[in-house]
């Protein structure tokens, strides 16, 4: 009788499916940073969140403005006092009045003067002394500084001082005369001049930086 031989049991091999390298890295990638939006409901709900949250403040603003104590009543002003106020700005009005008559610039009504006549005074800004008794005339004079000038800045402070007695102020713009050499000699050194050979943006530049000394 043949001998029976036994069969020997190999266990059985389980074979893992193979896995791309980018497989792995969407697949850890999920696992780091969990699911994503379910979908546009997600924008909407924060839409409705923020808005909440706005009503939300701007009824509590409106309560505390509402709660908030009403300004104090100002104190009552007996007679006494109020006469007291009546009688300053009857002296206020009174003083305003002496001073027209006394320092006040000389005005005849539009509609019964005979003529009107403009004066402007020239090249002011180079001395004071002619400058000081200009401007105490009592006329409503105009006054055209020159830009270049020592005193333009310092005029200027006086003409706008007493808003009593106000006094136009104009730019005296230097321009290139018939015979250059003045603009080379004495004041007129200081000043820049308009010149016909200049360019568009040339005499641009310079009316600008003239206007940026006497605007």
């Amino acid at each position: 009788m043949a001998a029976k031989r036994k069969a020997k049991s190999t266990p059985a091999k389980v074979v893992a499916p193979e896995t791309s390298p980018e497989t792995v890295s969407v697949a850890a990638a999920a696992a780091v940073t969990g699911p994503g939006p379910a979908g546009p409901s997600g924008p909407r709900k924060m839409g409705r969140v923020a808005g909440t949250l706005l009503l939300s403040w701007v009824a509590i603003a409106s309560a505390l403005f509402l709660l908030a104590a009403p300004a104090p009543e100002p104190d009552p002003v007996d007679a006494q006092e109020e006469a007291a106020r009546e009688r300053l700005a009857e002296w206020a009005v009174r003083d305003a009045e002496q001073w027209q008559e006394r320092e006040g610039d000389l005005t005849i009504p539009w509609a019964s003067a005979q003529g009107h006549l403009a004066i402007v005074i020239d090249d002011v800004g180079r001395e004071l002394d002619y400058f000081d008794k200009l401007l105490a005339l009592r006329f409503p004079l105009s006054f055209s500084v020159l830009p270049g000038s020592v005193y333009a800045k310092g005029v200027q402070d006086r003409l706008q001082a007493d808003q009593r007695r106000p006094r136009e102020i104009l730019l005296h713009l230097p321009m290139e005369p018939l015979d250059p050499k003045h603009m080379q000699t004495g004041d007129d050194a200081r000043e820049d001049f308009l010149r016909a050979s200049d360019s568009p943006a040339q005499l641009r530049a310079k009316v600008e930086a003239a206007m940026a000394v006497v605007p």
